[in-house]
């Protein structure tokens, strides 16, 4: 019964449209434990149109494989990092001064 409470909220949420915030949901063991409250419901302007654009590529890195790639960089030059910067203050300790 739980699950189908659920389901419905969804159905609804889904029906109804916009952007749905919720508390998320606790799941263990593969089950849901409780059903998501329902936080925040705004409605899109009726003109508002949307392009959902799902790229063909593989899974991207994750976990050790992302840090190991992070860790792979090369260090940013510190003019390069001050240009990025809103306050021009980025002196850090771990980059390139040169």
């Amino acid at each position: 019964m739980h699950g189908r409470t659920e389901n419905r909220r969804g159905d609804r949420n889904f029906e109804q449209g916009g952007l749905v915030v919720d508390g998320g949901k606790i799941v263990k063991n593969g089950s849901c434990l409780q059903v998501p409250t329902l936080i925040l419901r705004k409605s899109f302007p009726e003109q508002w149109r949307f392009v959902v654009a799902v790229p063909s590529i593989s899974k991207g890195l994750a976990r050790d494989e992302e840090k190991l790639a992070f860790k792979q960089l090369p260090q940013m030059r510190l003019k390069m990092l001050a240009n990025m910067s809103p306050n021009n203050n980025a002196a850090s300790p771990s980059v390139n001064r040169n």
